[in-house]
């Protein structure tokens, strides 16, 4: 990052990766949580950070990828984003696909318990 020369700053990128220091400051989960691996792929990767009293997915993709569903059982059927990504809800057959467009960030928070 040229730090001297803010005209050169990718601003889209410096404001996410704010987001993401954010959302880790405000996570106990994120923090200090246990690592929960869900799906491990060429392109894609996605894991549970869990401490008690909260639960975060994060979803990283290096490139667009086969979706990737996970059921209500394991996350439950609401998300809600952080750090800049949308809230995920549950498809009707009680699964929840993960973005497939990459390459991407994104996390959530799952809904307590």
């Amino acid at each position: 990052m040229p730090w001297a020369q803010s005209e050169r700053w990718d601003k889209v990128r410096l404001a996410s990766t704010r987001a993401c220091f954010r959302a880790r400051a405000d996570s106990t989960a994120l923090q200090r949580g246990g690592l929960r691996w869900l799906n491990i792929a060429d392109d894609a990767l996605s894991f549970l950070r869990e401490a008690p009293g909260e639960a975060v997915l994060v979803h990283a993709a290096r490139a667009s990828h086969a979706p990737v569903r996970i059921p209500v059982a394991v996350i439950g059927s609401e998300l809600t984003g952080l750090a800049g990504s949308t809230n995920l809800r549950a498809d009707a057959d009680a699964w929840v696909t993960l973005p497939t467009q990459g390459p991407a960030f994104g996390m959530w928070r799952l809904a307590s318990a």
